[in-house]
């Protein structure tokens, strides 16, 4: 083989990897993004509307206000009478210690999860649920968190779980942190504590 032959063989070589190269980043981008989209950003949820009764509302309170909002229109519909609301009587979160403290047709139960995480919430959500006999839960909590609250707290809890998401009002820089956070606990649920 010539020079020049040899010269365009190595060429060849070197676009055909570029290609592969190219190819590969292209189905991990669009794996990643549709992943991002599924888990994060439009994860299956029910309509409110569509909503069965349950034995239990029942929040994860990283994002408070909209998920508050979303389980007291829950209630008022009569989807549950009893509502979980872990950490509810931190004196930073002044709306849901109304409903800790509140007495009437709503029962409230405000514990305290540990560890304070996701996953202790879920814990301590099975945990209430086995002994107070309940079935079926409503999981309230934000968009970008509900799939993996739901799968946490499936793991954990053998009954019916329907997943109610509440769409905060946030910009693009609190989005983007959003997703970074979720996939950091979805790598860690999905591969690293596989348990409840």
């Amino acid at each position: 083989m010539d020079a020049e032959a040899h010269r365009w063989a190595g060429r060849a070589r070197r676009v055909a990897r570029s290609r592969r190269v190219c190819v590969s980043v292209a189905a991990v981008t669009l794996l990643l993004g549709a992943l991002t989209w599924r888990w994060i950003l439009a994860p299956s949820s029910t309509a409110v509307d569509d909503v069965a009764e349950a034995d239990a509302i029942v929040l994860f309170v990283g994002g408070r206000g909209e998920r508050l909002e979303a389980a007291e229109g829950l209630l008022a519909s009569g989807a549950a009478d009893v509502l979980v609301i872990p950490n509810g009587r931190a004196p930073s979160w002044p709306e849901a210690a109304a409903w800790c403290g509140s007495s009437g047709d709503v029962e409230v139960l405000c514990p305290e999860p540990d560890p304070d995480t996701t996953r202790g919430e879920a814990r301590l959500i099975a945990e209430l649920a086995e002994q107070r006999g309940w079935t079926s839960l409503i999981a309230v909590t934000s968009t970008y968190q509900l799939s993996r609250a739901a799968l946490l707290l499936e793991r954990c809890f053998d009954g019916t779980v329907t997943r109610i998401d509440a769409s905060p009002e946030a910009g693009v820089g609190t989005w983007v942190r959003y997703v970074a956070h979720e996939w950091v606990g979805h790598l860690h649920a999905r591969v690293v504590a596989r348990g409840c």
